[in-house]
C-alpha cells in the first residue's frame, strides 16, 4: 500500500468530505421539507476502502443516497448516487476540492435545480 497515497485520501475524508457533508446538512436538512443525514451505505464494489454517504429526501419523497468513495491503490475518488447508478462522478485525490465536491453532490442528490 503507498502510505503517501493512504495518507491522501485520509485527508480528503477529514479535509473536504466531512466538512461538505456538514455544510450540506446545514443547508438542507428540515428546510423547506428536505431531509439530509448521514448513512452508511455503499455501493457494492469490490476494492472500497474508504466511504461517506449522505441520504437526502425531497419533499415531493424522492429519496437519493450520494456515496464518496476510495478504491483502495486508485488516485481517484469517486462521488455516486448509489440510487441511480447511472449517474457517478470522479475526481483527482489530489486536486479535489470543497467547492467542486460540494457542486456534484448537489447535482447527483438533485439538489441543483
Amino acid at each position: 500500500m503507498d502510505k503517501e497515497l493512504e495518507s491522501r485520501v485520509d485527508e480528503v475524508f477529514e479535509k473536504t468530505v466531512k466538512p461538505v457533508f456538514k455544510e450540506l446538512i446545514e443547508q438542507y436538512n428540515a428546510v423547506n421539507g428536505y431531509e439530509v443525514k448521514i448513512v452508511p451505505e455503499c455501493p457494492l464494489i469490490m476494492g472500497i476502502k474508504r466511504h461517506k454517504s449522505i441520504f437526502l429526501k425531497h419533499p415531493d419523497g424522492i429519496e437519493m443516497i450520494v456515496c464518496v468513495y476510495w478504491i483502495e491503490g486508485y488516485e481517484r475518488l469517486f462521488a455516486a448516487n448509489i440510487m441511480m447508478v447511472s449517474f457517478n462522478k470522479t475526481f483527482d485525490i489530489y486536486t479535489v476540492s470543497r467547492e467542486e465536491l460540494k457542486k456534484q453532490i448537489k447535482f447527483l442528490g438533485g439538489l441543483g435545480r
